[in-house]
């Protein structure tokens, strides 16, 4: 974990310890594609209204 967001390129990003269990969020999420876009492949979650977004860790 890197401790909490830091800034990427394009606005905001958070590595957490643990793989997200994209079924659980997704189930919780409100909004639709034009705000919040999961990458299931990647284990992560781009919020697209205040660009940042969480993922598993990468290595």
């Amino acid at each position: 974990m890197n401790g909490g967001f830091t800034p990427n390129q394009g606005g905001w990003d958070c590595e957490m310890e643990q793989p997200i269990d994209l079924d659980i969020v997704r189930a919780a999420l409100v909004g639709d594609d034009h705000d919040v876009r999961i990458d299931a492949e990647g284990g992560r979650i781009d919020c697209l209204h205040c660009w940042s977004g969480v993922h598993g860790p990468l290595s």
